[in-house]
């Protein structure tokens, strides 16, 4: 879909927020030469948006611009994290809106040192401050494996959730290996193969 306004909804953080996907609160433009800058995006107006929550351009030499308006619902600052869940990408370029109406860059990705990321993370984890209202956001992500990724925003309570969650299975799944592997070794004994 084409849209020349925004299409897609603003994502909503109130005092509930925990973890959302955003996929469907993202609008999308292919730059194939890879030449649009950031003031050539902020004035485009071809913006799609997606069917699916989940982004994905599959393997692609093309680069792509993505906005999506947050709107705080709260009486003061929020504080959250925007994650992308996907760590072969190359570069991602974050376009942070500030009160002003001016914007912060902040870069990285797998092509860039592991301190470029604002949290110690596999996945690529955006600290955000956003006063109340709502403010456009501009993504560029360009990569040379494949564009697949989630974005989700997600409270610090949530992150840690989350976390908790997946160290709970790492350890479920090695503690389930070295089952079987000490298993099998015991039963190689046993056969005398070892």
């Amino acid at each position: 879909h084409i849209h020349a306004l925004y299409a897609a909804e603003p994502v909503v953080i109130d005092k509930d927020l925990t973890s959302k996907n955003i996929g469907l609160n993202i609008e999308y433009i292919e730059d194939k030469d890879r030449k649009l800058a950031f003031d050539d995006i902020k004035r485009e107006t071809k913006w799609r948006t997606f069917e699916k929550e989940y982004i994905s351009f599959g393997y692609t030499y093309s680069q792509f611009w993505f906005r999506f308006r947050i709107r705080n619902t709260m009486d003061h600052p929020a504080d959250f994290l925007m994650e992308l869940d996907y760590p072969p990408l190359d570069l991602i370029e974050l376009h942070i809106p500030d009160k002003n109406g001016s914007y912060t860059k902040k870069i990285t990705g797998d092509h860039f040192p592991f301190s470029s990321r604002d949290m110690d993370d596999r996945n690529y984890i955006f600290k955000i401050h956003q006063e109340p209202g709502e403010k456009t956001y501009y993504m560029r992500v360009n990569s040379r494996s494949a564009t697949n990724f989630n974005v989700s925003v997600m409270s610090h309570d949530g992150y840690l959730k989350q976390t908790k969650y997946e160290l709970s299975m790492y350890w479920f799944y090695y503690g389930l290996m070295t089952v079987i592997i000490v298993y099998n070794r015991d039963l190689a004994c046993t056969a005398g193969i070892l």
